[in-house]
């Protein structure tokens, strides 16, 4: 809520600033061709752009319900589950972002105890707001206290009657006066008071006085004040704001003045002129937050007589250009809200764009020297035979939305480097019927193995129009393979790294005919980035899809969008029911996996969304038969073989909870929409 709210105010001063930088980049030409009064009020479409979130929004298109409902309930399984590949994505642009998002990171308090960083500056907001605020109004309270303690009523004063009288003004307004104001000010919106200087006063002067401040309460020129510092409270940390603020007070008093002086001759206009020189030099008590003074700055002086000499009467084609300008002030604010609400809203999400995410690595380097190697590792490594290697893994999402994972290997010596990615990589047995070139590897408690080529297969050629291949090598033609196997001993470390380097054939897998053809390599000092040691055993042992949502996004705060409804409405150890209400046009299909809390898929389900009917369930059961596919580690050959399902793995279990990711697809198979859910099983 909080950080929706702070996200919703950073948008609103964006707004604000987008109209304020137009405004004072024009002002030099509106100064000269506009009117005061419009100088003055054009900055409440700014203060109200700030704090009122506006833009416009179709509605969405509704579907008129059939005459003849499909069945209530649509049951989805395992079996249903699609398995096409989403077509080649060509020629986009990858972002590639080193690390976690902004918005999905976190600060450590104490041990086990963190706040994201978005939630952490929401909090920084609100209290700077608070604190402002809090200040402002104890300011305000102090101000109105010292005025009630030491000024003093004003009776019978007939220069006041007679403004009221001659501007139409039947409220009742007190009359004060006080030593140490600095000039003549107006305070209290219910019950409002002009406070005088204790001074000496000439009659005429003190009517120029009395109808200044006067029209800035017929005007109610303090609640927009009140605006004002209501604005600079919520948009705090915004410098821009308060140039705004400065701004909208100098107008204040100059279109004060040439309401005042609308109809005075020059002689008249001199002495009002005169009359704010003399207040001047009055110095004493100040607090203009929330209040009208009649010469709060001298630096301002200058400007109003110039104003005040020059008052003309407005051209009627300029009051014209004038209104159209506010106008397009307006549908500017307008614009810019619903720009950027289409950019932030919690709505759906079109891609343009692949984008990388960084998750952690390892560097170590291996020696060749006296080593038989494929031909192509002389082409990177130097005089001094030394290779550098460099795992990373990472994360990409395409612009259909799909999130798939991946281990780059970087190979530098000398001469050269190569760029790698892994064709496949998981827990590698270690029983004597594997066979393996360098025999410690039996040895290991846990065998993490990855194997990495340059995908130039005639199996999978759309490999290289998919976001890694922006990260990897352009094929050279040599077929370079090289295999990692990470041997972890029994509490769960790093002890050493097999690694071979070969020479794949046209399926990028190495032949059994080269086995024993080149050397192996072995390293064991390593410099881990990120908790790579333990963050990739524990994926080896908990093999999780990511599909649609990155590592980061593990505490992804479901959006709001008008249209789409889907809740868990039951669950027990046969199945999961969904409920779901979507009327949108946009959507068309779904998919939702579910997971256990090893991030084990358990159940899946997709199909097509039937708009128009009333709300359906999708009801998500184990499946009756799973796939299980074997793969030759020499060959590459592949055995599939469907059976029954007796895996207790994948069932259901009481008292367990398991996580939902469900995704929303458009007709063209982007994922526009997705939600979490979480439910424990009675």
């Amino acid at each position: 809520m909080l950080q929706s709210i702070f996200q919703t105010i950073l948008t609103l001063s964006v707004v604000g600033d987008v109209l304020a930088g137009i405004l004072l980049l024009l002002k030099p030409l509106t100064r000269k061709a506009f009117s005061p009064k419009w100088q003055y009020y054009i900055w409440l479409i700014v203060l109200l752009a700030m704090v009122v979130p506006v833009s416009i929004k179709l509605p969405p298109h509704t579907i008129e319900a059939p005459s003849a409902p499909p069945p209530a309930v649509i049951e989805q399984t395992n079996a249903t589950q699609t398995t096409d590949q989403p077509p080649p994505i060509r020629h986009q642009e990858t972002k590639i972002l080193d690390g976690t998002p902004m918005e999905y990171r976190s600060i450590e308090l104490a041990p086990n105890v963190s706040i994201g960083i978005i939630d952490a500056m929401a909090l920084i907001w609100l209290f700077g707001a608070a604190l402002f605020l809090l200040c402002g109004i104890v300011s305000y309270i102090v101000f109105w206290h010292k005025i009630r303690k030491n000024a003093f009523a004003v009776k019978d004063c007939r220069e006041l009657e007679e403004c009221k009288g001659a501007m139409k003004i039947r409220r009742k307004i007190g009359l004060l006066m006080m030593d140490g104001v600095t000039a003549p000010l107006l305070v209290g919106i219910f019950r409002p008071v002009i406070v005088l200087p204790h001074i000496d006063m000439l009659s005429e002067n003190l009517s120029f006085v009395l109808r200044h401040e006067l029209t800035h309460y017929k005007r109610k020129d303090l609640i927009y004040k009140w605006l004002a510092m209501l604005v600079k409270a919520v948009h705090w940390f915004n410098p821009l704001v308060y140039f705004v603020v400065k701004n909208m007070v100098e107008d204040c008093e100059i279109s004060c003045d040439a309401v005042v002086t609308k109809d005075m001759d020059d002689e008249n206009k001199d002495n009002y002129m005169k009359t704010i020189l003399s207040l001047l030099s009055a110095t004493g008590l100040k607090n203009q937050t929330f209040t009208t003074a009649m010469c709060p700055d001298a630096k301002q002086i200058k400007r109003r007589f110039a104003m005040i000499k020059q008052a003309k009467k407005t051209k009627k084609i300029l009051s014209i250009i004038s209104v159209l300008t506010a106008a397009v002030v307006t549908a500017t604010a307008i614009f810019t809200g619903s720009a950027l609400a289409d950019m932030t809203k919690d709505g759906l999400e079109y891609r343009t764009q692949n984008e990388v995410y960084f998750k952690d690595g390892v560097k170590f380097s291996v020696n060749v020297l006296g080593k038989t190697l494929p031909p192509w590792v002389n082409d990177i490594t130097g005089d001094d035979r030394n290779a550098d290697i460099a795992i990373n893994r990472i994360q990409t999402r395409d612009t259909k939305g799909r999130v798939e994972t991946h281990i780059i290997l970087e190979l530098k010596g000398t001469r050269g480097q190569a760029k790698l990615s892994s064709g496949a990589y998981g827990l590698y047995g270690t029983s004597n019927t594997i066979l393996y070139k360098n025999k410690r590897v039996y040895e290991a408690s846990t065998l993490g193995g990855m194997e990495f080529h340059e995908f130039n297969n005639i199996g999978y050629p759309e490999y290289r129009n998919l976001p890694v291949a922006s990260l990897i090598s352009p094929n050279s033609g040599q077929k370079r393979h090289v295999s990692v196997y990470f041997a972890y001993d029994g509490e769960k470390k790093i002890s050493f790294a097999s690694v071979n380097f070969d020479t794949a054939n046209e399926n990028d897998n190495v032949p059994a005919a080269s086995f024993d053809q080149y050397d192996y390599l072995e390293a064991d000092n390593f410099e881990f980035i990120g908790d790579f040691e333990q963050a990739f055993l524990y994926e080896l042992e908990n093999p999780e899809f990511p599909r649609f949502f990155a590592d980061f996004e593990k505490d992804y705060k479901n959006k709001k969008v008008d249209g789409i409804s889907c809740a868990v409405s039951a669950a027990s150890t046969d199945s999961i029911i969904l409920k779901t209400d979507i009327t949108l046009d946009a959507i068309s299909s779904y998919e939702i996996y579910v997971t256990d809390d090893r991030g084990l898929e358990i159940l899946s389900g997709a199909g097509e969304i039937e708009k128009g009917y009333p709300p359906q369930n999708i009801i998500l059961t184990p499946r009756e038969e799973i796939e299980t596919s074997v793969v030759h580690l020499v060959t590459g050959d592949v055995v599939s073989d469907a059976s029954r399902n007796t895996d207790p793995k994948y069932k259901l279990y009481s008292g367990k909870t398991y996580r939902l990711d469900i995704g929303l697809l458009d007709d063209g198979g982007n994922i526009v929409y997705r939600q979490r859910e979480y439910v424990t099983i009675p």
